[in-house]
């Protein structure tokens, strides 16, 4: 398996997750950053969105972390949500529009 580093800029240092989860202050922060990359990539803002997917959260990344078993509870939730919110969200935006249209 590919450990997962999180760089976290403003300690300018990087942990693996396992690492992490050690360290309870360092996740919750991480957990927030996730939630808040969630909520600034909703309601179709689409350029926030490709902006984090493509310098903070790549999909590979993001798809390791999906797939971890031992991932606590909130972390999980983060990556879920944000990976929702990143590439599922914006689908179903479309689909209702074309559908709407029709």
């Amino acid at each position: 398996r590919t450990a997962v580093m999180v760089e976290l800029s403003r300690e300018m240092h990087s942990w693996s997750l396992p690492e992490l989860v050690e360290k309870p202050t360092l996740m919750k922060f991480h957990t927030s950053t996730l939630d808040l990359y969630s909520g600034l990539c909703m309601q179709g803002n689409e350029r926030v969105a490709d902006k984090i997917a493509s310098e903070h959260i790549n999909s590979e990344q993001l798809m390791e972390c999906v797939k971890m078993d031992d991932l606590p509870g909130p972390l999980n939730r983060s990556y879920f949500r944000l990976l929702s919110t990143l590439h599922l969200e914006r689908h179903v935006n479309a689909r209702s529009v074309l559908c709407a249209s029709v």
